[in-house]
C-alpha cells in the first residue's frame, strides 16, 4: 500500500511540475503579445493606416488591390477596372 501511495505522489508532482511548465509557456508568450500590441498601438497613435501595422498593404497588392488617397481626404483601396492590369 505504501507503494501505491507513494507512485500516486510520484504521478500528481509529474502532472504539477508538467502544468508549471505550461503555466511558463503562456505567461511568456503573453509578454511578447503584450508587446507586439504596445508597439501596434504606438504606431496608430502615431498615424499610421492599419493596411500597414498589420503588414497587408504588400499581399493585397499582389491580388490587384491598391490604396488611393484622394483629394477631399478620404482614402480606399481600390479594385483594378475591368480591363486594367494591377500597378
Amino acid at each position: 500500500m505504501a507503494e501505491a501511495r507513494q507512485a500516486r505522489v510520484v504521478q500528481v508532482v509529474a502532472v504539477a511540475r508538467r502544468a508549471v511548465r505550461e503555466v511558463e509557456v503562456v505567461v511568456a508568450a503573453s509578454a511578447v503579445r503584450e508587446e507586439k500590441e504596445a508597439r501596434s498601438r504606438q504606431r496608430y497613435r502615431n498615424g499610421e493606416l492599419g493596411l500597414d501595422v498589420q503588414g497587408m498593404r504588400e499581399p493585397l497588392a499582389r491580388k490587384g488591390l491598391r490604396y488611393v488617397d484622394h483629394p477631399d481626404g478620404n482614402a480606399a483601396l481600390a479594385a483594378p477596372a475591368v480591363g486594367e492590369t494591377a500597378r
